[in-house]
């Protein structure tokens, strides 16, 4: 899902100038990798915990 997002706000919803374009990308696929990390963390401890 992830993924998904991203290419829709970089690729298809896109607006500005390109070096507004270029850090945008860039802060949305940390934000993309952090959401990532987290949604893998918690599926994680929840199969450990059953």
């Amino acid at each position: 899902m992830p993924a998904f997002f991203y290419i829709l706000f970089t690729k298809i919803l896109v607006q500005g100038s390109a070096s507004e374009k270029q850090q945008f990308n860039l802060n949305y696929m940390g934000s993309m990798i952090a959401y990532s990390v987290l949604i893998s963390m918690i599926f994680s401890v929840s199969a450990f915990l059953a």
